[in-house]
Parts: structure tokens; C-alpha cells; sequence
């Protein structure tokens, strides 16, 4: 028995189905067409494509999908995307955007988005990032002294620290105060206990010494200049409308790796200074190694209590 194959569509044409059709026995004659035709269909990729059957004649018409999707070259979004671009755009939502010139792109090896043009704000940013990292470099305190104190931006005690030192200039080792600090370290708490008059001389160079309209001696710490120095760089960050004007701040702050404290070196200094009182060159002596004759002023709770 005869037949032949026929393609069926739906209403708008698209493919459906190959269908075997068979003649009438008696008049040898096929069916009618009805939705479908005789035309063969051109090879296709069923994933990416759709068979078309329009105005007499087969078309490829582009399989698309329907979601969110973010063009991997400039963040573009799309709702609908034709399904052979799909290596073109990702689902991973981009970074955020600025109106600036900013521009960002898909990283397919990292599978992450990255700034390729930064733009006014991202420099802005990166610039506040790059203040904060100064001054805090900045203040770190590094004394020097067989066992190593450093003091950084963020230590818990660093407040009371600073405090104690300013409060120096009104303490009198004469009538027995002393300055005290103690530290939590990976080697359990460290102190630090000497005379007011040592205290000032070690850490002289973090002070700024002024006079009062009564010709008195103040001292105040340099922290607070430094931050004078931040908050105004910060400011004139915030501030400027162009990059141009973002490149043309810069700032400096004083010791901007931090203040290294060799105290050998500073007691060494004091010992032969006639302005410090014989008070303080006995304390000195009196921290002396008896071996090495270095000045140990840094210790740990244990060695304070063996020495005391």
C-alpha cells in the first residue's frame, strides 16, 4: 500500500510531528492536508532552533529562554535570550553599578564579575581604603626591648594607654607614682612600669609639646594630629566631583610606618642627659641588666613578681 510522510504544524506553524499517511484503497488518493505538508523540513538542531512551516515554505526561527540574564560583556540585563547566546550571558547578578563610567565584565575563569573601568565612586572608595590603611599603619607602637611591645590601631588597651601618657606631665615619680600599662600578648599579659619622667622621655616623639598663656608646659598626644590629618583628607575625598581632583589629594602622616621605640637606646640617651632628674637615672640603672647590662623595662607578669 502507498503512503507518504507528511509534516504537521500547529495553527502558528511550528513543528509537531512526521506523520504516515496512506492512500484511499479505492481512488488511490492521499488524504487532504489539513496542518500539515508534504515540503521536507530542513535539518535543525532540536536544543537550539524551531522548524516553522510559513507562507508556503520551512523557516528556522532561534530557540529563546525566558529569566534573568546579564550580558558576561557589560552587565546588561535581559529577560529573554536567544537560546545558541546562552555562553554569552550568566545568572550571577553583576556588581553594583555607577553612572560614572564605571564598567564591569564576567570573568568565565574566576566565574565572578570584575570592575574593568573604575569609575569616580569605586576610586573614591578605594582611595578612603587606602586613608584608613595609612593611618592606621601610622599609629602602631613598636617598643623595642628584648621582648617586643607593639601597641597597633585596634589593641584593646591602646586607649588607656595613650591616656596614661598624657596624664605623665602631672605625675611625680618622687612621690612614688609610676606609669602602668599592661598588655594581653601570645605570651600571656605583658607590663610596663616605670617613673612619669621615663615615660615622657621614651615616648617624647609622640608628643607635641606646647606652652600654655601661663608659659606651662602641656603635652598632647600626636594621635590627635594624625587625625586631623585624616579627617581632612576624608573630607576632600567626599568632596570632589572628577577623578582629577581625586588624584591630586594625598596626605602624610608623621612616623607613616609607625614609631619604632628602641628604649637601650632612649635610657642610654637619658643617663647622660643633665635635664633628667638623678631620680630617674637610679630607676634606670636599677632595670639594668646585671649580665648584659641591657635595660629590661618590658616584662611579663612572672618576671615582675620574681624581680619584685
Amino acid at each position: 500500500m502507498d503512503y507518504r510522510q507528511v509534516y504537521s504544524f500547529d495553527r502558528d506553524g511550528y513543528f509537531r510531528a512526521i506523520v504516515n499517511q496512506n492512500a484511499d484503497e479505492i481512488t488511490g488518493v492521499y488524504p487532504q492536508l489539513f496542518f500539515a505538508t508534504d515540503i521536507a523540513p530542513p535539518a535543525y538542531n532540536k536544543e537550539l532552533e524551531l522548524l516553522r512551516f510559513l507562507k508556503g515554505a520551512w523557516i528556522l526561527e532561534d530557540l529563546k529562554e525566558r529569566g534573568v540574564f546579564y550580558l558576561k560583556a557589560d552587565a546588561a540585563e535581559a529577560l529573554e535570550i536567544v537560546k545558541k547566546d546562552i555562553s554569552l550571558y550568566t545568572k550571577i547578578e553583576p556588581l553594583q553599578k555607577y553612572d560614572d563610567g564605571t564598567a564591569q565584565a564576567f570573568s568565565d575563569v574566576l566565574l565572578v564579575w570584575e570592575y574593568v573601568i573604575k569609575g569616580l565612586e569605586l576610586m573614591r572608595q578605594a582611595k578612603i581604603t587606602q586613608l584608613q590603611h595609612d593611618f592606621n599603619a601610622s599609629k602602631k607602637i613598636t617598643l623595642q626591648n628584648g621582648k617586643t611591645l607593639v601597641i597597633k590601631h585596634d589593641t584593646e588597651e591602646r586607649p588607656y594607654f595613650l591616656k596614661m601618657l598624657e596624664e605623665c606631665s602631672t605625675l611625680s615619680g618622687a612621690d612614688g607614682a609610676a606609669f602602668i600599662y599592661e598588655q594581653k600578648t601570645d605570651e600571656g599579659v605583658v607590663a610596663l612600669r616605670i617613673l612619669p619622667e621615663i615615660a615622657t622621655y621614651i615616648f617624647k616623639d609622640m608628643f607635641i609639646v606646647i606652652l600654655d598663656n601661663k608659659m606651662k608646659t602641656k603635652v598632647n598626644s600626636r594621635i590627635h594630629n594624625k587625625t586631623t590629618v585624616y579627617n581632612f583628607a576624608y573630607e576632600r575625598i567626599h568632596s570632589v566631583s572628577t577623578i582629577k581632583q581625586l588624584n591630586a589629594i594625598h596626605w602624610n602622616f608623621s612616623h607613616p610606618a609607625g614609631l619604632i621605640i628602641d628604649v637601650n637606646d632612649k635610657a642610654n640617651k637619658m643617663l647622660v642627659d643633665s635635664s633628667v632628674s638623678d631620680y630617674a637615672k637610679a630607676a634606670i640603672n636599677a632595670s639594668k641588666d646585671p649580665i648584659s647590662g641591657e635595660i629590661h623595662i618590658v616584662k611579663t607578669l612572672a618576671e615582675l613578681a620574681a624581680n619584685s
